[in-house]
Protein backbone atom coordinates (compact mmCIF):
# COMPACT_ATOMS: atom_id res chain seq x y z
CA UNK A 1 0.00 0.00 0.00
CA UNK A 2 2.66 2.43 1.13
CA UNK A 3 4.46 1.63 -2.65
CA UNK A 4 1.29 2.46 -4.17
CA UNK A 5 1.15 5.69 -2.38
CA UNK A 6 4.91 6.31 -3.46
CA UNK A 7 3.88 5.90 -7.11
CA UNK A 8 0.70 7.55 -6.98
CA UNK A 9 2.26 11.12 -5.43
CA UNK A 10 5.36 10.28 -7.82
CA UNK A 11 3.55 10.31 -11.16
CA UNK A 12 1.63 13.07 -9.89
CA UNK A 13 2.67 16.69 -11.94
CA UNK A 14 3.51 19.22 -9.61
CA UNK A 15 1.09 22.26 -10.05
CA UNK A 16 -1.37 19.78 -12.05
CA UNK A 17 -5.33 18.70 -10.71
CA UNK A 18 -6.48 15.87 -11.72
CA UNK A 19 -9.92 14.15 -11.81
CA UNK A 20 -11.71 11.34 -10.42
CA UNK A 21 -11.84 9.73 -13.77
CA UNK A 22 -8.62 9.83 -14.53
CA UNK A 23 -7.06 8.39 -10.86
CA UNK A 24 -9.48 5.50 -11.93
CA UNK A 25 -7.87 4.85 -15.12
CA UNK A 26 -4.46 4.48 -13.21
CA UNK A 27 -5.99 2.04 -10.36
CA UNK A 28 -7.60 5.22 -7.55
CA UNK A 29 -10.73 3.87 -6.55
CA UNK A 30 -12.72 6.77 -5.53
CA UNK A 31 -12.49 5.48 -1.82
CA UNK A 32 -9.00 5.64 -1.83
CA UNK A 33 -8.52 8.94 -3.30
CA UNK A 34 -10.74 9.76 -0.64
CA UNK A 35 -7.90 8.10 2.09
CA UNK A 36 -5.85 10.11 0.57
CA UNK A 37 -7.96 13.15 0.93
CA UNK A 38 -8.32 12.35 4.71
CA UNK A 39 -4.32 11.43 5.42
CA UNK A 40 -4.01 15.13 3.70
CA UNK A 41 -1.82 13.45 0.78
CA UNK A 42 -4.27 15.33 -1.65
CA UNK A 43 -6.56 17.98 -1.32
CA UNK A 44 -9.98 18.55 -3.10
CA UNK A 45 -10.91 21.20 -5.28
CA UNK A 46 -14.42 20.95 -6.43
CA UNK A 47 -16.51 17.81 -6.45
CA UNK A 48 -14.21 14.58 -8.41
CA UNK A 49 -10.61 17.19 -8.93
CA UNK A 50 -8.22 16.87 -6.38
CA UNK A 51 -4.48 18.80 -5.82
CA UNK A 52 -1.52 17.84 -4.30
CA UNK A 53 -1.76 19.03 -0.83
CA UNK A 54 -0.03 22.53 0.09
CA UNK A 55 0.10 23.28 -3.92
CA UNK A 56 -1.50 26.60 -5.18
CA UNK A 57 -1.81 25.60 -9.32
CA UNK A 58 -2.51 28.30 -11.39
CA UNK A 59 -5.32 28.39 -14.46
CA UNK A 60 -2.87 25.84 -16.43
CA UNK A 61 -2.87 23.37 -13.58
CA UNK A 62 -6.78 23.44 -14.06
CA UNK A 63 -6.60 23.18 -17.65
CA UNK A 64 -4.48 19.98 -17.07
CA UNK A 65 -6.86 18.29 -15.25
CA UNK A 66 -9.72 19.16 -17.70
CA UNK A 67 -7.59 18.37 -20.65
CA UNK A 68 -6.49 14.75 -19.18
CA UNK A 69 -9.93 14.42 -18.36
CA UNK A 70 -11.66 15.26 -21.65
CA UNK A 71 -8.93 14.28 -23.95
CA UNK A 72 -8.19 17.73 -24.86
CA UNK A 73 -11.22 18.37 -26.14
CA UNK A 74 -10.93 22.27 -24.92
CA UNK A 75 -8.10 24.47 -25.81
CA UNK A 76 -7.16 27.61 -24.51
CA UNK A 77 -6.43 30.02 -27.26
CA UNK A 78 -7.30 33.76 -28.87
CA UNK A 79 -5.80 36.04 -26.33
CA UNK A 80 -4.77 33.82 -23.89
CA UNK A 81 -2.80 31.99 -26.57
CA UNK A 82 -1.26 35.04 -27.78
CA UNK A 83 -0.21 36.20 -23.69
CA UNK A 84 1.57 33.01 -23.23
CA UNK A 85 3.78 32.77 -26.36
CA UNK A 86 4.81 36.66 -25.87
CA UNK A 87 2.45 38.31 -28.45
CA UNK A 88 0.20 40.42 -26.06
CA UNK A 89 3.04 41.07 -23.15
CA UNK A 90 1.40 44.78 -23.51
CA UNK A 91 -2.19 43.62 -22.35
CA UNK A 92 -3.67 43.65 -18.98
CA UNK A 93 -2.39 41.34 -16.22
CA UNK A 94 -6.08 40.14 -14.98
CA UNK A 95 -7.26 38.83 -18.34
CA UNK A 96 -9.94 35.90 -18.42
CA UNK A 97 -9.11 32.94 -19.21
CA UNK A 98 -10.29 32.30 -23.41
CA UNK A 99 -11.00 28.94 -23.06
CA UNK A 100 -12.31 26.96 -26.71
CA UNK A 101 -14.47 23.90 -26.67
CA UNK A 102 -16.47 21.70 -29.25
CA UNK A 103 -20.36 22.66 -29.83
CA UNK A 104 -22.61 22.33 -27.12
CA UNK A 105 -19.95 21.16 -24.78
CA UNK A 106 -20.14 21.70 -20.96
CA UNK A 107 -17.31 22.34 -18.59
CA UNK A 108 -17.44 20.31 -15.19
CA UNK A 109 -18.32 22.27 -12.30
CA UNK A 110 -15.15 22.11 -10.49
CA UNK A 111 -13.30 23.93 -13.38
CA UNK A 112 -16.03 26.60 -13.43
CA UNK A 113 -16.14 27.30 -9.80
CA UNK A 114 -12.52 26.87 -9.61
CA UNK A 115 -10.80 29.41 -7.60
CA UNK A 116 -7.54 28.92 -9.78
CA UNK A 117 -9.67 30.02 -12.79
CA UNK A 118 -10.86 33.26 -11.75
CA UNK A 119 -12.66 34.24 -15.16
CA UNK A 120 -13.41 32.83 -17.88
CA UNK A 121 -14.79 33.14 -21.30
CA UNK A 122 -15.66 30.31 -22.50
CA UNK A 123 -16.55 29.64 -26.17
CA UNK A 124 -18.55 26.35 -27.74
CA UNK A 125 -19.08 26.71 -31.12
CA UNK A 126 -17.60 25.51 -33.79
CA UNK A 127 -15.28 28.22 -35.22
CA UNK A 128 -13.50 26.07 -38.11
CA UNK A 129 -14.95 22.77 -39.91
CA UNK A 130 -11.87 20.84 -39.94
CA UNK A 131 -8.70 22.56 -38.48
CA UNK A 132 -5.61 21.09 -39.05
CA UNK A 133 -3.86 19.32 -36.07
CA UNK A 134 -1.15 21.66 -36.17
CA UNK A 135 -3.06 24.56 -35.72
CA UNK A 136 -2.62 23.31 -32.03
CA UNK A 137 0.05 23.35 -30.28
CA UNK A 138 1.55 22.35 -26.66
CA UNK A 139 2.68 24.91 -23.75
CA UNK A 140 4.58 23.69 -21.51
CA UNK A 141 4.42 24.45 -17.36
CA UNK A 142 6.84 22.67 -16.04
CA UNK A 143 5.89 19.28 -14.96
CA UNK A 144 3.54 18.83 -17.47
CA UNK A 145 1.89 20.45 -21.03
CA UNK A 146 -1.62 21.87 -22.01
CA UNK A 147 -2.68 23.04 -25.44
CA UNK A 148 -3.44 25.67 -26.63
CA UNK A 149 -3.64 27.40 -30.01
CA UNK A 150 -1.07 28.25 -32.47
CA UNK A 151 -0.77 32.34 -33.44
CA UNK A 152 -2.45 31.91 -36.67
CA UNK A 153 -5.52 30.13 -34.88
CA UNK A 154 -5.42 32.54 -31.65
CA UNK A 155 -5.71 35.31 -34.30
CA UNK A 156 -8.47 34.22 -36.10
CA UNK A 157 -10.38 32.94 -32.76
CA UNK A 158 -9.99 36.59 -30.62
CA UNK A 159 -11.66 38.02 -33.75
CA UNK A 160 -14.72 36.17 -33.00
CA UNK A 161 -15.04 38.40 -29.82
CA UNK A 162 -14.48 41.49 -31.33
CA UNK A 163 -16.25 43.79 -30.55
CA UNK A 164 -18.27 42.49 -27.68
CA UNK A 165 -15.30 40.86 -25.26
CA UNK A 166 -12.20 42.45 -27.51
CA UNK A 167 -12.30 45.72 -28.69
CA UNK A 168 -11.68 46.33 -32.33
CA UNK A 169 -8.42 48.91 -31.69
CA UNK A 170 -6.85 46.74 -29.38
CA UNK A 171 -7.57 43.44 -31.91
CA UNK A 172 -5.94 45.87 -34.56
CA UNK A 173 -3.05 46.53 -32.49
CA UNK A 174 -2.81 42.46 -32.06
CA UNK A 175 -2.55 41.24 -35.77
CA UNK A 176 -0.22 44.48 -36.81
CA UNK A 177 2.37 42.92 -34.71
CA UNK A 178 1.90 39.66 -36.53
CA UNK A 179 3.95 39.52 -38.98
CA UNK A 180 5.75 36.20 -39.04
CA UNK A 181 2.33 33.97 -39.20
CA UNK A 182 2.24 30.96 -41.72
CA UNK A 183 0.46 31.85 -44.83
CA UNK A 184 -0.02 28.13 -45.27
CA UNK A 185 -1.50 27.79 -42.49
CA UNK A 186 -3.92 30.67 -42.50
CA UNK A 187 -5.13 29.63 -45.71
CA UNK A 188 -6.30 25.88 -44.27
CA UNK A 189 -8.20 27.92 -41.66
CA UNK A 190 -9.63 30.73 -43.58
CA UNK A 191 -10.54 27.81 -45.78
CA UNK A 192 -12.36 25.89 -43.07
CA UNK A 193 -13.69 29.27 -41.22
CA UNK A 194 -17.50 29.49 -41.30
CA UNK A 195 -17.36 33.47 -39.91
CA UNK A 196 -18.12 35.54 -42.33
CA UNK A 197 -17.00 38.75 -39.92
CA UNK A 198 -14.01 36.57 -38.54
CA UNK A 199 -13.07 36.36 -42.20
CA UNK A 200 -13.39 39.93 -43.64
CA UNK A 201 -12.11 41.59 -40.24
CA UNK A 202 -9.07 39.83 -40.40
CA UNK A 203 -8.17 40.16 -43.71
CA UNK A 204 -8.58 43.86 -43.17
CA UNK A 205 -6.30 44.04 -40.61
CA UNK A 206 -4.01 42.02 -42.48
CA UNK A 207 -4.39 44.25 -45.30
CA UNK A 208 -3.77 47.26 -43.24
CA UNK A 209 -0.87 46.29 -41.46
CA UNK A 210 0.80 45.44 -44.98
CA UNK A 211 1.81 42.06 -43.61
CA UNK A 212 3.60 40.03 -46.63
CA UNK A 213 2.00 36.53 -46.02
CA UNK A 214 -1.11 39.00 -47.09
CA UNK A 215 -0.17 38.64 -50.26
CA UNK A 216 -0.04 35.17 -50.32
CA UNK A 217 -3.69 34.58 -49.20
CA UNK A 218 -6.23 33.19 -51.93
CA UNK A 219 -9.06 34.92 -50.93
CA UNK A 220 -11.24 33.78 -53.58
CA UNK A 221 -11.24 30.52 -51.60
CA UNK A 222 -12.15 31.91 -48.25
CA UNK A 223 -16.72 32.45 -47.47
CA UNK A 224 -16.35 36.32 -47.31
CA UNK A 225 -20.43 36.20 -47.66
CA UNK A 226 -22.58 38.81 -49.38
CA UNK A 227 -23.65 42.34 -48.05
CA UNK A 228 -22.43 44.98 -45.71
CA UNK A 229 -21.63 43.57 -41.96
CA UNK A 230 -21.63 46.12 -39.02
CA UNK A 231 -18.49 45.50 -36.73
CA UNK A 232 -18.14 48.91 -34.91
CA UNK A 233 -21.73 51.65 -34.56
CA UNK A 234 -21.57 54.68 -36.61
CA UNK A 235 -18.13 53.49 -38.10
CA UNK A 236 -17.40 54.15 -41.79
CA UNK A 237 -18.00 51.65 -44.88
CA UNK A 238 -14.88 49.59 -45.98
CA UNK A 239 -15.74 49.28 -49.28
CA UNK A 240 -13.65 46.24 -50.37
CA UNK A 241 -14.39 44.01 -47.14
CA UNK A 242 -17.58 46.11 -46.84
CA UNK A 243 -17.37 46.35 -43.41
CA UNK A 244 -18.67 49.08 -41.82
CA UNK A 245 -15.46 50.01 -38.78
CA UNK A 246 -14.10 52.43 -36.23
CA UNK A 247 -13.50 56.28 -38.36
CA UNK A 248 -9.93 56.38 -39.08
CA UNK A 249 -7.41 58.81 -36.97
CA UNK A 250 -6.35 60.94 -39.69
CA UNK A 251 -3.19 62.83 -38.30
CA UNK A 252 -3.05 66.46 -38.08
CA UNK A 253 -2.52 69.36 -40.68
CA UNK A 254 0.75 70.56 -40.96
CA UNK A 255 0.89 74.17 -40.99
CA UNK A 256 2.49 76.01 -44.16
Amino acid sequence: MREKLKNFLRAWPSGGIRTALTLRKQGISSALAHKYTQSRWIESVGRGAYKLAGESPDWRGALYGLQDECSSRFHAGGLTSMEQLGYAHYLAESRPLFLYGPPKSKLPAWFTTSKFVERLIFTSTKLFRDAPAESLQMLSAGTFSVTISTLERAALELLYHVPQKVGFSEAQEIVDGLGTLRPALLQTLLEQSGSVKINRLFLYFAREAGHRWYAELDQKRFNLGTGNREVVKGGVLDKEFLLTLTKPSYPAEIPF
